[in-house]
């Protein structure tokens, strides 16, 4: 089996970021998803499954519980039990 590349032709992203990578590298740091980016860009997914060991990091620090609020109301409003995050 082959695996084919094929032209990306659109991202569509909200308005407004759900979190700064460069701010909140705690996230990527806790997943382990810098390996998903290039020179801090690219595509990261976060699973339903993960918000535990998010919601552990953040325990007793007010910035990173407001993170983990965000991406649990994306998650809310996906279609599947993941959402992905466009960084750039």
């Amino acid at each position: 089996m082959s695996i084919r590349a094929y032209k990306l032709i659109e991202i569509k992203t909200e308005k407004t970021p759900s979190f700064s990578v460069s701010h909140d590298n705690w996230v990527l740091d806790t997943l382990n998803l810098w390996d998903n980016l290039n020179d801090g860009c690219g595509v990261i997914t976060i699973r339903d499954l993960d918000i535990k060991a998010l919601r552990r990091r953040s325990k007793g620090n007010l910035e990173r519980q407001e993170v983990v609020k965000q991406i649990e109301k994306d998650l809310a409003s996906a279609d599947d039990d993941y959402v992905e995050y466009f960084c750039y």
